[in-house]
């Protein structure tokens, strides 16, 4: 007995702004996920302990760091955008729209939600700043990040629903 098989091809592209910004999400995803997974690797192995200065200077709080040459590192998800100095070093930062080599003094714009991933080639001094007005004897880094991305979504999706329900 024979069959035919008759192959359905995808329909032609037509917007290719809209299959752009599509395909970027997908190469975006797929870079969150490979920066999670070495996470979970990388808690499999010996840690390195990387101290924390904290301020906190007119509802602003500042978080520095200095991470050893050598050292590869994951950072907390932010639940709000911030502001990174890098104040002296060398590492190399992997997000989910690119990876980007570091060095001297640099400041950047730190976007909410994002997972970051990185390589120190040199001790390199960082510090992150962060609206904190509300804190009230939280913990910060606990009120002001995550652990997941997944979690940073569901805090988003909470929020879309009670603003939602608010209107």
């Amino acid at each position: 007995m024979t069959t035919t098989q008759q192959l359905k091809a995808a329909p032609p592209i037509r917007d290719f702004a809209g299959e752009l910004t599509r395909a970027r999400q997908l190469v975006e995803a797929a870079r969150l996920e490979t920066v999670e997974r070495l996470e979970a690797h990388m808690l499999t192995l010996p840690q390195v302990e990387i101290p924390v200065i904290e301020r906190f200077v007119n509802g602003m709080y500042t978080r520095e760091i200095v991470i050893p040459a050598g050292t590869l590192l994951t950072g907390r998800v932010w639940k709000h955008d911030y502001v990174d100095i890098m104040l002296e070093g060398d590492i190399l930062v992997a997000i989910p729209s690119g990876t980007t080599r570091l060095t001297g003094s640099n400041v950047c714009d730190g976007q909410a939600g994002r997972k970051r991933a990185g390589y120190a080639f040199r001790d390199t001094r960082w510090i992150t700043v962060q609206r904190a007005d509300q804190l009230e004897g939280q913990e910060p880094i606990e009120y002001l990040t995550f652990f997941s991305v997944a979690e940073y979504r569901a805090w988003q999706d909470t929020r879309q629903l009670i603003r939602g329900a608010s209107t």
